[in-house]
């Protein structure tokens, strides 16, 4: 699993770089086991930054995280854009949360259609 993170018109402290493991990089290791090949060729894209320059207030703050799944085909894209950077991290949190498991529960229906299928050919040749 590769992991690169960027900080855009803002420092990545120490707190932040902890934050997003933390948050983000363990949302991904909770649904990718270590010991499966296809976690050694996840690709994790983290961007933090500041959205304007000249803007103070408002929704400044950006989380961004691009995730390469080798055999979904499709990278995830999430962007957060909130007040704080703290919240920005969390909203991307949950957002990556529920995609990973729209993901995985896609993936447990196909499996079981499957075995449906095959059962009832089965049934039908006996």
């Amino acid at each position: 699993m590769e992991t690169r993170i960027k900080a855009t018109e803002v420092e990545l402290t120490d707190e932040l770089r902890n934050l997003i493991d933390k948050k983000i990089i363990s949302v991904i290791k909770k649904f990718f086991k270590e010991s499966n090949p296809e976690t050694e060729s996840l690709l994790i894209d983290i961007e933090l930054g500041r959205t304007t320059k000249h803007h103070l207030e408002g929704k400044i703050w950006k989380c961004e995280v691009n995730v390469v799944l080798p055999k979904a085909g499709l990278p995830l894209r999430i962007e957060a854009v909130t007040e704080r950077m703290e919240n920005s991290i969390n909203k991307a949190k949950k957002e990556l949360e529920r995609n990973l498991r729209k993901l995985k529960t896609k993936k447990i229906f196909r499996v079981r259609k499957a075995a449906r299928f095959l059962k009832n050919r089965l049934l039908k040749r006996f």
